[in-house]
């Protein structure tokens, strides 16, 4: 059984070409018709040139010598668009006739008086004694003076036959081409059918009719979205955007930030909450490719707000250090307490005067170190890690040339944190490992109005060479499995802010130095591309 759009495939087909098909067969028919005339009219013209121009013909005519008519069926038999030869006098006597009975009598129409009168051959079309003929009367002249002339004419009831054989042959290429159409069209039907999936037109306007309204509501979804989504297909082009890309990139080109880290992209690589800088501003992005299977479906970009992850970061880092603080104190505290009850039980209250003084030296030492850092974020997490690498066993101290501004301009204090906890966290591994006895530590921070610098110095171990060439890279280590984070989040800090980083090894310990610029710039930073 046809379906419905097979159906209306095919006669849709048929109503198109039917008039291109008709005005075809009308054309064909003009031009064959045509042609058959022509041809019928050359036949009978040289026939009657011939035959007027033939002396045995003039001097017959002259003779009165009735002779001629052998000679006029010779046209008849050899030539098949010849009919009737009928050579007369200026008189119009018949010297031939189809009928050899009418020889010797008058003409019987008066076809002829132009044809003596103006002394020029001509063509009608008239009926004579044989029925409706098509004629070419042609003068003979002898000396300047027509003495006779010469009719011959082709039957139309033969002429017609001729017509009809050439319709009918049309007629059988219409039947041919019609056939031919219908199995054309049924055939196109059936492919576009299968490239439709099968699926009737009206089937398909409400698929499509549902899909845009699946479309239009994880459009309205993905709008509501507080993050920046931008959707890439397979081929990375885009297929949805959000409104909040735009109000989190602003004037920047999401296709620009496309063709920046196309190499990310096509090496199908995920990022999580990756820190980069598009012009002034500073994002975070994911990545996140669409697997199924083998197969690459797409890709999902979101884009966070900086501010609200880092007041976030804030919030949690501060609550974290206070409890951190709290609990290096409290043990601290019970530690110092413990040394003072056990003085007073020995009654030594000589010591215990001088064990107060120097805890009040101490901390003396440790605000005298930290006068000029005003960042309370830096301060308060350097105060914990005084007591944090005391308790190791560690010399800690801060240069007193170390100078930090409250506010860094792009910089956040959180990066600041993220680079000084990794490194001090580094030399406090170094040294442990370490036999060295006089084990110390010393951090040095500069800030100007285009950088800052961080500057870890440590007198343990020294670093692996195999460690020291890939020692950014994620997960390598030598602390384990598991292990080596630290570095790569400073990397990417580095990256951030555009900055340098300088390993010097030296006698007795080895400097680590962070660059970090202040300067904005309108290009992205944050990955390596």
């Amino acid at each position: 059984m046809k379906s419905r759009f097979e159906q209306r495939v095919i006669k849709l087909s048929i109503l198109i070409t039917t008039p291109l098909l008709i005005l075809l067969i009308g054309i064909i028919t003009y031009t064959e018709v045509n042609n058959e005339t022509n041809k019928v009219k050359r036949s009978l013209n040289e026939v009657a040139l011939e035959i007027s121009d033939t002396r045995f013909v003039k001097e017959s005519i002259i003779s009165k010598k009735f002779n001629l008519q052998k000679y006029a069926e010779v046209f008849v038999d050899n030539n098949q668009d010849v009919d009737i030869v009928v050579i007369a006098d200026k008189n119009n006597l018949r010297f031939s006739h189809l009928d050899p009975s009418k020889i010797g009598e008058t003409f019987g129409t008066k076809d002829s008086e132009n044809v003596l009168k103006n002394k020029k051959g001509y063509f009608i079309i008239t009926k004579g004694s044989q029925g409706l003929t098509y004629r070419r009367f042609e003068p003979i002249v002898e000396d300047d003076k027509i003495i006779g002339f010469v009719m011959v004419g082709k039957l139309f009831n033969i002429f017609k036959h001729t017509i009809f054989l050439i319709l009918l042959k049309i007629l059988v290429l219409s039947l041919i081409s019609s056939i031919f159409i219908f199995i054309s069209s049924k055939i196109f039907a059936k492919k576009i059918k299968k490239e439709m999936l099968d699926l009737e037109p009206e089937e398909i306007t409400k698929l499509y009719i549902n899909t845009k309204s699946l479309v239009q509501q994880q459009a309205a979804i993905i709008d509501n979205i507080h993050e920046g989504v931008v959707v890439l297909n397979s081929t990375f082009e885009i297929i949805n955007i959000n409104k909040k890309v735009f109000e989190i990139l602003h004037e920047f080109e999401i296709n620009s930030f496309i063709e920046k880290f196309s190499n990310i992209f096509y090496e199908k690589k995920n990022i999580y909450f990756k820190e980069i800088k598009v012009g002034h501003e500073k994002v975070f992005v994911c990545i996140i490719h669409l697997l199924e299977e083998k197969t690459h479906l797409g890709v999902i970009i979101t884009f966070y707000k900086h501010i609200e992850i880092i007041n976030l970061a804030k919030e949690l880092t501060s609550i974290n250090n206070v409890i951190n603080g709290f609990r290096e104190n409290n043990h601290e505290f019970k530690n110092q307490l413990q040394v003072i009850s056990g003085l007073i039980q020995l009654k030594k209250y000589d010591l215990v005067q001088e064990y107060m003084k120097n805890l009040e030296n101490s901390n003396m030492k440790i605000l005298t170190e930290i006068a000029n850092i005003s960042d309370y974020y830096i301060l308060g997490i350097l105060i914990g890690k005084f007591s944090v690498i005391k308790e190791k066993g560690i010399l800690f101290t801060i240069d007193q040339d170390s100078v930090l501004f409250r506010e860094h301009g792009s910089i956040t204090s959180l990066d600041i944190i993220t680079i000084v906890s990794n490194l001090l966290e580094n030399a406090i591994e170094a040294l442990e490992k370490s036999k060295t006895e006089n084990k110390q530590i010393e951090l040095l921070l500069l800030e100007d109005e285009d950088s800052i610098q961080i500057t870890v110095f440590d007198n343990g171990l020294k670093i692996d060479p195999i460690i020291k060439e890939k020692m950014f890279e994620r997960y390598v280590s030598s602390k384990g499995e598991n292990r080596g984070i630290g570095l790569s989040l400073v990397k990417s800090k580095i990256e951030l802010y555009n900055g340098r980083f300088i390993l010097e090894e030296v006698e007795g310990g080895k400097y680590f130095t962070i660059i970090l610029n202040k300067e904005n710039s309108n290009d992205i930073q944050g990955i390596n591309c």
